[in-house]
């Protein structure tokens, strides 16, 4: 009888259980800049690493308040405050983009169901179409 009641144990629930294929909206950030990846402090000028040229682009005009798009200050080594321009902040959302969709189920399904991906999207948008109508670098 011992045998009998061994064989009808099932597996446990956690075996059975599908895993998520996209993290809850709670996980996602809410400022989709959060999703790009940031070179490191090391490889950076001193006007990078206090925000007053672009991140990507050192060689740009100095940023201004209308121009800029602030990534939020981090600490690493070294608590920095980098920005970027609208333009490249949307190059870098694109190549995040590619990066991360064809790992993700829901954008190789439907990319409108993907919260990473449509906050990715949004970014490269706001770079063609910058909010202060200027239009972005060639």
């Amino acid at each position: 009888m011992s045998n009998r009641r061994q064989s009808q144990r099932t597996i446990g629930p956690s075996a059975l259980e599908a895993v998520p294929e996209e993290p809850p909206l709670s996980h996602t950030p809410r400022d989709p800049v959060e999703l790009l990846p940031l070179p490191p402090t090391n490889t950076l000028t001193a006007d990078q690493i206090r925000g007053a040229v672009c991140l990507w682009d050192p060689t740009e005009a100095p940023l201004t308040p209308e121009t800029a798009v602030d990534l939020h200050p981090r600490r690493d080594q070294v608590c920095w405050f980098p920005r970027a321009c609208t333009h490249h902040t949307a190059r870098q959302a694109y190549r995040t983009l590619l990066d991360h969709a064809p790992g993700c189920a829901p954008c190789t399904r439907d990319a409108g169901t993907c919260d990473t991906g449509r906050a990715l999207r949004r970014l490269m948008r706001e770079g063609r179409h910058p909010a202060d109508g200027s239009e972005p670098p060639a």
